[in-house]
Parts: structure tokens; sequence; C-alpha cells
């Protein structure tokens, strides 16, 4: 594929980014939005992040040194999806969960019902007494 890119003289190149137009309303929306934000104290903040990676994965790049080859045994993409979910505060982590598979809305929901909210609940009174 290389070779065929170099014949037909295609090179690679960086692409430089252009930043959208934004529509006046949206304008106005934007700054509405960080108005409110900017009223939020930091500690009353919590942070989502959710992450999956498949178990059996193999690197497909690697290093060795000048003018040697280098050899790996890889699997063939078996293994699981697994994936990790958790809540985070500025002080600390609140919920955290492994889950078998890939995200759906129903473990979404499961983890927001089971594990999260009650200790949402503990942490606020803890923060507000």
């Amino acid at each position: 594929m290389c070779r065929f890119l170099k014949k037909e003289n295609w090179n690679l190149k960086k692409y430089s980014l252009r930043k959208r137009a934004a529509s006046e309303s949206g304008q106005k929306q934007r700054l509405s939005y960080w108005e409110e934000v900017k009223q939020i104290k930091p500690e009353n903040l919590v942070f989502l992040d959710e992450m999956g990676t498949r178990v059996g994965l193999t690197r497909e790049v690697g290093r060795s040194y000048g003018g040697q080859r280098l050899y790996d045994t890889g699997g063939i993409y078996r293994g699981k999806n697994v994936t990790s979910v958790g809540a985070i505060s500025l002080n600390k982590v609140l919920a955290f969960e492994m889950i078998d598979g890939s995200m759906t809305g129903e473990k979404f929901k499961k983890f927001l019902s089971q594990k999260l909210s009650p200790l949402l609940w503990l942490w606020c009174r803890a923060c507000y007494g």
C-alpha cells in the first residue's frame, strides 16, 4: 500500500482544522451555559467516565534496535470485552465498577441507581452536614 501511494504521488501531510462558525443562537446558549457553570463550586462536581477494552488485544507495533526485526507471539483477538466506569469528585473516587462486555444503556442505569446514587447522598450529607 505504501509503495502504491508513493507511486501515485500521495504524500502524508498534516491537515489543518478549521473552526466552525457558530450561529448567533448557539453563541447565546454557550454563554448562558458558562454563566451557570461558573456559579458551581469545584468541590460540588462529580465526573463520570467510561472506558472499554478487549482483554486479548495485541499491539500492532513495537520497537527494536536498528536493522533488527521485531518478533512477538500475539493473540488472535481472543478474550472478552471489559468496560470500566467510575465517578470521581475533587477529593476521592465515589464509585467504580468493572463490567463484562460492552456498556449498554441498561448497564449504565444500573450503575447509576445501584452504585452511584446511594454514595452521592452520603457524599452530599458529609459535605453539607
